[in-house]
């Protein structure tokens, strides 16, 4: 693995890592990380509440219970422009959250699909993105609820 690739992956684990904190201080339960079935992997699997863009907890009207089957993808960059002259020009060259493609969304909903069957959950299930960018200051988590429904 070359160094490059290396970082990569090194900051993709600690970007999960980040949205686990996240998204337990919001009250959310992690179950499971890397969930793996064949070829399909689910990065976070989360039960709790929904939420809205902020964290906060949303009622869920016509929807029946109030805890909810989160599936989470998590996705990071690093900014395109390191030594920038103010904030707004610090940004990936693609936001993370536009890396999901239509082939990963059905990866994600066939492995959520798979897990659902297989531990036989009851709960409605949402699919959720956790947006990590990488600045020279810190990380900044933008976390995306209902990012895409699926057509089961």
């Amino acid at each position: 693995m070359s160094e490059r690739e290396k970082g990569s992956s090194d900051k993709g684990v600690k970007a999960e890592q980040l949205a686990c904190e996240w998204l337990t201080e919001q009250g959310l339960r992690v179950v499971a990380k890397n969930w793996r079935c064949r070829h399909l992997e689910l990065d976070i699997i989360a039960i709790g509440p929904l939420l809205n863009a902020e964290g906060r907890v949303v009622e869920a009207k016509g929807l029946g219970g109030s805890e909810f089957l989160h599936i989470v993808e998590v996705r990071s960059r690093g900014v395109l422009n390191k030594v920038a002259s103010s904030a707004e020009d610090l940004h990936p060259l693609v936001e993370p959250e536009l890396t999901i493609d239509i082939q990963k969304q059905r990866n994600i909903i066939n492995a959520a699909n798979a897990f659902v069957r297989r531990f036989r959950i009851s709960q409605e299930v949402v699919f959720d993105v956790v947006a990590v960018v990488y600045l020279p200051s810190g990380p900044s988590l933008r976390y995306i609820p209902n990012a895409f429904t699926p057509l089961w």
